[in-house]
Formats: C-alpha cells, structure tokens, sequence
C-alpha cells in the first residue's frame, strides 16, 4: 500500500474519530434524555441510593435496619407502593415496576 503522508495519515484519524464518536456521543445523550422518562424507568426499575431523591414520603409503618418503612414514596411523579424487605445485592437485579431504596426495602407502581 502507498504512503499517503502524513495530511493524509491525521485526515484518516479525524475520520476515523468521527465515524466512532459521533454515533457514541447520540447513543449517551439519549441514555441520559430517557432518565427523565417515567416510563422508560418504570420498565427499567429504579435504584434510589440516597433518601433525597425521593419527592414525597408515606405513612411510616414499621422500620428495617434503622431505616423507616413508607407505606408509599413518590419518585419523579411516580407512586411506589411498599412490597417487601430484599437483601442489599437486590440492586443488581432490579426489575419492572419496581423501586429499590436502601439499606434493602423494595417499593412496586403500577403499569
């Protein structure tokens, strides 16, 4: 293969450069445009690791390793019912409808 030179060498690169970032720099900013998405988090489940991320609160009704129990927590507009205690590793497998608040309580919405 001929040399092409070294204009010719950076002009391969920046079009390289492009034909990868470009699509990659769209493909991460509509991940981040779905995170304001109610129903793009519903089907992907939601992960609440600090307690002011949730907009409103229940009922407390009862408490799990000095954490209250809400009957119910509201996250971005969305109501999520008290379902049940899970143990901390349930993050990594957070399904539909469902939200996880630490140290462990599990909260489902409704479709």
């Amino acid at each position: 293969m001929p040399h092409i030179g070294a204009m010719g060498d950076i002009a391969f690169i920046i079009g390289c450069m492009f034909t990868v970032l470009v699509p990659l720099h769209w493909l991460v900013w509509r991940e981040i445009a779905m995170l304001d998405d109610p129903r793009h988090l519903r089907a992907v489940g939601v992960v609440i690791l600090r307690d002011q991320a949730i907009d409103t609160y229940g009922d407390v009704i009862g408490r799990y390793a000095g954490a209250p129990i809400h009957d119910s927590v509201t996250f971005m507009g969305m109501r999520y019912e008290y379902d049940r205690v899970v143990s901390p590793d349930y993050a990594d497998r957070i399904g539909e409808n469902e939200l996880f608040l630490a140290p462990g309580l599990l909260y489902r919405t409704r479709a």
